[in-house]
């Protein structure tokens, strides 16, 4: 059965030895229309998922904290925390009472100050900072259901009730951003993102993976033992556009808020993970580089562990690290990357520490989708030193690669098919 893919301008046919009802293809459905920040916001606080609405919970004589993300992107951060401010003054908190904090994880300070960040109105109005993992004001709140020991911000943990603010959208470990996420890394300290983040270095604490990811699962358990209290999550585009807002319970309406993403924004499902797949980037996405492993790490969340991925690329050569560093990084082995970064060279200041091991870690993620899965790039031509370095096959025609994976995997093989890899999340089941 003859088959096409698109690249570019160009269609690549090839020839597919496996019956129809072996073949998925992946999907992604048409883009829907961004929606207005403050309106989505509003909707949601009024309609929570799995817990009371702010208005309605009785919150007289507490304090509370509203936990935004240091690095909103394009969310009008200023403009929808005046609503959440409201709806937990409906509930009974007093003005004075409310403060708001930015965290964001373990990465050097961005220069946005705080009142930049939220409005000089609402700085001046609350008690509002931006956190920093690197200062002694954390407290010690046990292990987590899998070892990492929780050091939390003091003044997360000092409020009586705590909301956060931030996007969904898929995540290469957390599977997806949101809900707990605001705590861990949030307004956790360094040592505790640093021993969240070897998690990271799993099989499934990827995108696109929630029950079976260890990633995601600690973020969780850090944020019920914590206790995040109620969420607002944006449902954004791959670019950051809004498309929904769902409030409520941090893991309910995360869920609901991940469903959604799933069948409206970015999901290809399969109806079972696939033994292989053979995907393009797409027809507008092809660059001057082989791959791009974020490509891959949308296509393998619908393959087994140990299957294959065969995908059209570009000939040429891989990005240039940069920096001294980071090109030293890159030709480690993965062994070599996830030793060093257990080894914890803790010489230096915490937050050069922090970024010795945040550029180890990078260097793993840009390695992982071609570690964990049998990759073939069709079409590319990098040189064999790169090529035994990555672990990668290369051949000159995808039809090349179509028949080293049937031979691989046989007659029997499920096939995933992603015309759109770029822009499409495999996936065996929608959330």
């Amino acid at each position: 059965m003859e088959l096409a893919l698109p690249f570019g301008s160009r269609k690549i046919t090839f020839d597919a030895p496996w019956p129809p009802e072996q073949l998925a293809i992946a999907r992604r459905p048409p883009l829907p229309e961004p929606c207005d920040w403050t309106d989505a916001a509003g909707r949601a606080l009024s309609s929570p998922i799995g817990a009371r609405s702010l208005a309605e919970t009785p919150l007289e004589g507490k304090s509370a904290v509203i936990i935004i993300n240091a690095d909103p992107g394009r969310m009008p951060i200023a403009d929808i925390l005046p609503i959440v401010i409201d709806c937990l003054e409906q509930g009974g908190v007093r003005k004075t009472e409310i403060s708001i904090i930015a965290g964001g994880g373990d990465g050097p300070a961005s220069g946005t100050g705080i009142e930049r960040l939220i409005g000089a109105d609402l700085a001046g109005e609350h008690t509002a900072t931006q956190h920093d993992p690197f200062s002694a004001d954390h407290q010690f709140c046990g292990f987590s259901a899998l070892g990492t020991p929780i050091f939390v911000s003091n003044i997360a943990l000092e409020a009586d009730f705590r909301v956060a603010v931030g996007c969904v959208r898929p995540h290469a470990s957390l599977g997806y951003t949101g809900g707990d996420d605001a705590i861990l890394p949030g307004v956790c300290a360094f040592e505790t993102i640093t021993r969240h983040a070897a998690l990271g270095f799993a099989g499934t604490s990827s995108c696109g993976h929630l029950e079976d990811n260890p990633s995601r699962l600690d973020v969780e358990n850090v944020g019920a033992t914590v206790g995040l209290d109620h969420i607002l999550n944006f449902v954004v585009t791959l670019d950051g556009e809004p498309v929904a807002a769902f409030a409520g319970h941090p893991v309910k309406a995360h869920r609901a808020a991940v469903n959604l993403g799933d069948k409206g924004v970015w999901g290809g499902e399969l109806g079972g993970p696939a033994d292989i797949a053979i995907a393009s980037p797409g027809s507008d996405r092809p660059g001057d580089a082989p791959f791009d492993p974020a490509v891959i790490d949308f296509v393998a969340c619908g393959v087994k562990l140990g299957g294959s991925i065969v995908l059209l690329a570009s000939p040429g050569m891989l990005p240039k690290p940069e920096g001294k560093e980071e090109a030293a990084l890159a030709e480690l082995t993965v062994g070599e990357l996830a030793r060093r970064h257990e080894k914890r060279d803790w010489r230096g200041k915490p937050i050069e520490i922090a970024a010795r091991l945040r550029a180890i870690r990078n260097a793993y993620f840009a390695r992982k989708p071609v570690f964990v899965r049998s990759i073939i790039l069709a079409g590319s031509d990098l040189p064999v030193g790169a090529l035994e370095h990555l672990g990668v096959e290369q051949t000159e025609t995808l039809q090349e690669a179509v028949d080293i994976v049937a031979d691989r995997h046989g007659p029997d093989a499920q096939v995933a098919l992603v015309p759109d890899a770029s822009t499409t999340l495999c996936l065996p089941e929608l959330h």
